[in-house]
């Protein structure tokens, strides 16, 4: 299968499940097409998977924090390997699945199994496992000796809500396939990725929003911040030409996003746009002012 195959199948597999299908083209380096249907999704297309680099990476999970929505990579294989289908692999924050397992999470089916540190594991419900082994008189010990493994590693399995998959298939065939399966949370708990600014204009930008109490995201893109209160998206522009390159590329996405638009410039009057000068977001004293100038 070809990039572009595997594109088209993916975009099917959205249509297929209802949702709209915008490809993306001015940030296509961090997510190549943003389905819309209830919720939003950003999807980047890989063949291997292995080769999303870490800055592309943390920006396809940042635009998803930022719009509340999920990131997703479509892919086919993993280093050698093929992605196998009904199991979901991380990357950098990031689910990453096969067109199988795609279609699957988007019909609301449930995925039980993922990796983690190179390891296939398999989610169960913690609860239910000690209430079957204590249904069957059997003490967190008497389990491990049938499982060949030990007393504390059940302990952690049914702390921990999950266990190695070829641990569980053990399982399944001791209590004759009576354990319940867990699903796989997409979204990681680990909060806001943060991202280290090293542009000094950014630095006095950031400063500024802080001031005024917005809170946002920065990315590493064209798009560089986004206003969470609304949200706003706030390119940031010192030329007239890197002006106009952003403003294609946020008139591609605002839309499709729901969201507003203020571009932060050196130019006094930005050609119509919504904007703010640098000079004049030092003298703004409140956020709502910066939030009335969007679209």
């Amino acid at each position: 299968m070809t990039h572009s195959e595997l594109l088209q199948k993916t975009v099917d597999t959205l249509q297929g499940e209802g949702f709209e299908v915008y490809v993306n083209e001015g940030l296509r380096k961090y997510f190549d097409l943003i389905g819309v249907r209830d919720s939003k999704i950003f999807v980047k297309i890989l063949m291997n998977i292995d080769n999303l680099a870490a800055e592309e990476g943390g920006e396809l999970r940042r635009f998803a924090e930022a719009f509340s929505s999920q990131s997703m990579l479509v892919g086919e294989k993993a280093g050698i390997e093929p992605l196998r289908d009904e199991v979901i692999y991380q990357r950098f924050g990031n689910p990453c699945v096969s067109v199988v397992t795609f279609k699957k999470i988007l019909s609301g089916d449930s995925v039980s199994r993922f990796t983690k540190r190179g390891q296939f594991l398999v989610t169960i419900d913690g609860d239910a496992l000690r209430a079957l082994r204590e249904e069957r008189g059997l003490t967190q010990d008497d389990l491990a000796r049938a499982l060949e493994c030990t007393g504390q590693t059940i302990y952690r399995i049914e702390k921990q809500n999950r266990m190695q998959e070829d641990l569980f298939e053990k399982l399944l065939d001791y209590f004759g396939r009576d354990v319940h399966i867990g699903s796989v949370e997409l979204k990681e708990p680990a909060g806001k990725v943060e991202v280290p600014i090293s542009d000094p204009l950014k630095k006095q930008i950031l400063h500024e929003y802080f001031r005024l109490k917005l809170n946002n995201i920065a990315f590493q893109t064209p798009i560089d911040f986004a206003l969470e209160d609304r949200p706003i998206l706030t390119p940031v522009s010192r030329t007239e030409a890197e002006l106009r390159a952003k403003q294609r590329i946020v008139k591609g996405i605002e839309d499709i996003l729901e969201c507003g638009v203020v571009h932060i410039t050196k130019e006094k009057r930005a050609r119509r746009l919504p904007s703010i000068s640098f000079d004049e977001l030092h003298s703004i004293s409140s956020k709502k002012e910066i939030l009335e100038r969007s679209d």
